[in-house]
């Protein structure tokens, strides 16, 4: 049970008010916290002996561990216990500063050091009250009956809007049959959307995607352009994500039914298909890869509408993927990468040499026969579900930003994968398989005019790569992107051999050449 308490208190006049009938409710609500947590974050635990502050904090630094048996001693004694090893998602300082005799004593711990980094659990944190920023969250517990009652609050006004969703959220899953589920953390994508996987007692599992994880970071003028330019909906709107799929499970592939979903929440409820995947540790699955091609076979030979539709009527109209959209996405590679690759600022005439350069590889994805492009049809976005039959043993996701584009584009996405080395080999056996399922499939297959249209989709979507991981390395701080740019960069190789590229070769040659490409290292973006 929740509610807003518009009551007075010394910290905000707002309190969120949660009723914990039992241990299992402060678990909840730990997970639900540790969902919340970002670096930079201060927690505070407030209540009496007995009130259960120890027992929630475990709860969140088992959460952020990923490891629901993992040892959380009282840092009573040793006043800080630190969390960093590999499974958390970001350090963890615990304090507990019962024991402090002076508020001066808490320089010399250095709880407020890392918070660049990670963030900060506190125990008894009147005894240091000033030294806490207004951003932090106050979580105040009470005995009430059986059970506990939290308030939740925040002197800052986008610490409070996070909360609120939180409190959201619970309340969106407690309506449905997984009110009782363990919440855990799933990898997300390069979007501010976040996933989670819902596990309850009897193993029974689905996913949260919850589309406005940060609700008070809105995107910057620049990023707003940029999604309008390229004809991006907002990441917080679930509307493509519940029509597309249902135009797809319509057609018989496999994508995760939903169970539950709120527009206005952005939150969507859905079946989990599980963690099979076409990669393992040594790269590509050959056969899943394999399966992988034969349902964008299948895919593109269908006619697909314009606009996707549930059967309850939420509908989204697919934009064209259209040059102006193509272009704006493949210069962020001038404007992200190339400085930071070559050390200097860019000439503007560089970046208008270009585009001028890419225009005829746009012409040739702009004439060629439109499909449903589904951005990034790779290995993260794909299931392997070995218990279905034929095509539908590759699960989709991810499908919100699916466009009206050429077909070439997600072949390249999946035969050039950005997260994993596909060897040329197997790209060119896996390039024959679907060539020849076109042909069989359409008498008039044009086979040189989409080799022309694989090569230009190719030096499109890598030059975007380029750009884009590098600036999920400056501006979202994720530097793991960046040990894919020598990958990237050796699949625009294999593009410019074709000649329907070759301005855009030449381009690279002069400005961006392999040798400059291949030697990005983190530390000159991580810096």
């Amino acid at each position: 049970m929740c509610k807003i308490a518009e009551v007075d208190s010394p910290v905000t006049s707002e309190l969120l008010e949660l009723s914990l009938p039992g241990e299992w409710a402060t678990h909840r609500l730990g997970e639900s916290l540790a969902r919340l947590l970002r670096p930079g974050d201060v927690v505070l635990l407030h209540g009496d002996l007995g009130a259960g502050k120890s027992s929630l904090a475990r709860a969140i630094l088992r959460t952020l561990g990923n490891n629901s048996l993992l040892e959380v001693p009282s840092p009573t004694f040793a006043l800080v216990q630190p969390y960093a090893n590999g499974m958390f998602r970001f350090p963890v300082l615990h304090a507990d500063l019962y024991r402090l005799q002076d508020a001066r004593e808490v320089d010399e711990l250095g709880l407020m050091a890392g918070l660049d980094q990670g963030a900060l659990l506190v125990e008894w944190p009147e005894r240091a009250a000033a030294m806490f920023p207004d951003t932090a969250i106050h979580i105040f517990l009470d005995l009430e009956g059986d059970g506990r009652r939290a308030t939740l609050s925040s002197r800052h006004a986008g610490t409070a809007q996070r909360l609120r969703r939180l409190i959201a959220l619970r309340k969106f899953i407690d309506e449905t049959d997984f009110a009782n589920a363990r919440r855990t953390f799933l990898q997300g994508d390069a979007s501010p959307r976040a996933y989670e996987r819902l596990i309850m007692p009897d193993g029974t599992t689905a996913v949260l995607l919850d589309a406005d994880a940060n609700p008070d970071i809105r995107p910057t003028p620049e990023r707003v352009a940029y999604m309008a330019a390229t004809h991006l909906v907002p990441n917080e709107d679930v509307g493509p994500v519940l029509a597309i799929n249902a135009e797809f499970e319509r057609r018989g592939f496999s994508v995760p039914r939903v169970y539950r979903a709120d527009l206005g929440l952005g939150a969507i409820l859905m079946e989990d298909l599980g963690a099979g995947r076409v990669v393992d540790d040594a790269g590509p699955i050959p056969d899943r890869y394999a399966v992988a091609v034969d349902t964008l076979a299948e895919v593109h030979g269908q006619i697909w509408p314009e606009m996707a539709r549930t059967d309850d009527g939420v509908h989204h109209t697919l934009p064209l993927y259209d040059r102006t959209a193509l272009s704006t996405e493949a210069s962020i590679m001038v404007d992200k990468f190339l400085p930071i690759a070559a050390g200097r600022p860019v000439d503007p005439a560089i970046g208008e040499a270009f585009r001028a350069a890419l225009e005829p590889a746009l012409e040739i994805l702009c004439r060629a026969p439109a499909t449903w492009t589904m951005m990034d049809f790779h290995s993260p976005n794909l299931v392997w579900l070995a218990d279905r039959t034929a095509t539908r043993r590759i699960g989709l996701l991810d499908l919100q930003d699916a466009r009206r584009g050429a077909e070439a584009y997600d072949l390249v996405s999946l035969l050039q994968d950005a997260r994993v080395s596909v060897e040329e080999a197997l790209e060119r056996e896996l390039l024959a398989r679907y060539l020849t399922l076109r042909r069989a499939d359409r008498s008039h297959f044009d086979e040189a005019g989409f080799l022309a249209a694989y090569a230009a989709a190719s030096a499109q979507r890598n030059s975007r790569l380029l750009g884009l991981f590098v600036r999920l390395s400056l501006q979202d701080g994720k530097h793991q992107y960046l040990r894919h740019i020598p990958r990237i960069s050796g699949y625009l190789e294999r593009a410019f051999r074709h000649p329907a590229v070759a301005d855009i070769k030449a381009w690279y040659d002069r400005n961006a050449p392999e040798s400059l490409r291949g030697d990005l290292a983190v530390g000159k973006t991580a810096g």
